[in-house]
């Protein structure tokens, strides 16, 4: 039996309207008082009429929106044309190349001058104000 019909009073073990009032009685056992429960949960967890009418509008308004956006999207003129992409990809590939070449060179002089250093990589920095890349959490653009 549903929740439903106990709550109409058909098929309780009290009989319809027997001794009570507005109130519903579980059905015998326990397996009636889960399928109630669990009937309980699902009709609470779901949306009402008007939540969902106001869910449907805002999800309309959002579509409208987008809508909006890709039709501006779309008929815009500043749009980048492989020529220029390529272009502008090129230069980046070869401004990191230089950068590679500088910081290597660097490293190199560097080194070279640590070997005869009484002190620490580190120290050597702190004292002449070299800063590093690694020091401003700085990363080459992977080679393409």
């Amino acid at each position: 039996q549903g929740c439903r019909q106990m709550e109409a009073g058909e098929g309780s073990r009290y009989g319809p309207g027997a001794g009570r009032s507005d109130s519903w009685e579980p059905a015998a056992g326990p397996a009636g008082d889960r399928r109630c429960l669990a009937e309980l949960r699902e009709l609470s967890g779901s949306m009402t009429t008007p939540e969902m009418a106001r869910e449907v509008e805002e999800l309309r308004k959002d579509c409208a929106g987008y809508v909006d956006k890709l039709e501006r999207i779309k008929s815009a003129t500043n749009h980048v044309t492989p020529e220029e992409k390529e272009k502008v990809c090129s230069e980046q590939r070869l401004y990191c190349k230089e950068w590679r070449k500088r910081k290597r060179m660097a490293t190199e002089l560097l080194d070279a001058i640590l070997e005869g250093y009484p002190k620490s990589k580190k120290q050597f920095f702190e004292e002449v104000g070299i800063e590093t890349d690694e020091d401003h959490n700085v990363t080459l653009p992977a080679a393409v």
